[in-house]
């Protein structure tokens, strides 16, 4: 029985409503009702309350205790189970996060549904098919397949772009970029994006870019001070980003870089009698110029991305998924190339994503709406990966296909062990809960450096007026 069940069942035996199990736990009668509905779990720290109030225990409400008769159960028997229940406690307080703490508690759960390719004939593998993937092998108990590199059109958008690859300027320095431009359009927000290479990372990559919002219908003056690890040697390239879906024409009237005295280190005025204009170049564009600045309509296009997107699916599944929640995947990964620049030097971690996609008896087709996803660490040797399934409404009937989709930014090849559905248990409760703690520690984290991004950026605009006001004084 799982908490929610649990909660409904004993307030009922109470005779308390929603609202007074509310009040006497000091929260809304909503988040009573998430709970008793399965969609959220009531926090760690509400836990020997809620027990207070039923006059249970901590242990019955969890589902963690064997409820015996004294006749079945002597005390020997209880003091082994006190002993295991905490040294499952004990275990799942050392694991390193909530995704260690599932799988130490699902470790030994019984395999409801399981695809072991150790164990497997060739004629088994057979139902699982490789898309977007080259099979290497499937001997020794794994099959292993390489991703293939696909191009996809993302989608349609617009993305101007003004870009000067002509440039050689020391950046020893110079710590502000100053825009003027103007986008006719209504009213609204925009983003502007400056990218930059140097001599010493030749590329554009979002790495070595900045954003700032501006607004449109009016001409603004934008400019950022620079704090980004790649800003360094000598800058080779300057791009322009002014991204806008609704403009007829935008202009630009003036790029200047500056100095920490406010000394201008490199200007250009979008003029007519200006030869630097000429390093300039319009791209995804139609070139507009006027006399006094580089004006332009942005150009519709089918943009493409190249994706590392392998996937392994089987479609000759029939498994009546009932109260299964998690999905086991057990794989490994490695890059192809091993020179590729962050594996150097047996560096080979980086993140990188899985997602399961499954259909069902009820719907039998594989789309965005049934799948999980779950990040991982690749290159970090043999994972154990559970994920949980049931934070996906469709996750329910009879299982007619599972879809695994391992997702990296690079060429790597894959080995997986191991595919199974364990059968819940009750150790799985209290891992749930520290994964639900987690989660919300990691949301006050993400809000904490928000803050912490707006604080920087208020204190350079701080201190980008008290050298202004230095100047005029």
């Amino acid at each position: 029985m799982i908490i929610g069940e649990k909660i409904n069942e004993l307030r009922k035996k109470s005779n308390m409503t929603q609202e007074m199990l509310a009040d006497a736990l000091g929260v809304t009668a909503q988040a009573v009702s998430k709970w008793e509905r399965g969609v959220t779990n009531p926090d760690l720290f509400l836990i020997p309350s809620l027990a207070e109030v039923f006059g249970v225990t901590s242990d019955e409400l969890l589902g963690l205790s064997q409820q015996r008769d004294s006749s079945e159960c002597n005390g020997n028997d209880k003091l082994e189970n006190r002993i295991s229940y905490l040294e499952h406690m004990l275990g799942l307080l050392m694991a390193g996060d909530a995704d260690e703490a599932l799988e130490y508690s699902l470790s030994e759960a019984h395999p409801l549904l399981s695809f072991d390719f150790s164990k497997m004939g060739s004629e088994e593998c057979r139902a699982w098919q490789i898309r977007n993937g080259c099979e290497i092998d499937n001997k020794g108990g794994r099959v292993r397949f390489r991703s293939a590199p696909v191009q996809r059109i993302v989608d349609k958008g617009v993305d101007p772009q003004i870009i000067n690859e002509n440039i050689k300027i020391d950046l020893t320095g110079i710590n502000n970029i100053s825009v003027r431009l103007c986008t006719f359009s209504n009213n609204r927000t925009e983003t502007l994006q400056i990218f930059f290479k140097t001599v010493e990372n030749p590329t554009w990559d979002e790495q070595k870019s900045f954003r700032l919002r501006y607004p449109t219908a009016q001409t603004v003056n934008l400019s950022v001070n620079i704090s980004n690890p790649y800003w360094f040697g000598t800058l080779t390239g300057l791009r322009i980003d002014s991204t806008s879906n609704y403009s007829e024409r935008s202009e630009v009237g003036m790029i200047a870089l500056s100095d920490y005295n406010g000394e201008v280190r490199y200007i250009c005025e979008f003029n007519a009698q200006n030869p630097e204009v000429k390093n300039w170049r319009l791209v995804h564009a139609h070139d507009l110029r006027s006399e006094h600045t580089i004006a332009f309509r942005t150009e519709w296009i089918d943009r493409k991305k190249t994706f590392f997107d392998p996937i392994f699916e089987n479609n000759d599944i029939r498994f009546d998924i009932g109260r299964a929640k998690y999905v086991h995947i057990r794989m490994r990964t490695d890059p192809i190339d091993t020179n590729l620049r962050g594996w150097e030097n047996n560096k080979k971690y980086s993140n990188a994503f899985l997602n399961v996609f499954f259909k069902t008896e009820s719907s039998d087709v594989y789309n965005e709406q049934k799948r999980v996803r779950h990040d991982y660490v690749a290159g970090a040797g043999m994972l154990d990966l559970y994920v949980d399934m049931s934070q996906n409404g469709f996750w329910n009937g009879i299982l007619t296909g599972l879809r695994i989709d391992p997702t990296e930014n690079i060429d790597a090849r894959y080995e997986i062990e191991l595919i199974e559905i364990p059968e819940p248990t009750a150790k799985v409760k209290s891992a749930s809960f520290l994964k639900n703690l987690q989660d919300r520690l990691d949301n006050i984290e993400q809000i904490t450096d928000t803050l912490q991004g707006k604080t920087d950026e208020l204190e350079s605009m701080i201190y980008d007026l008290e050298g202004r006001i230095d100047d005029l004084e």
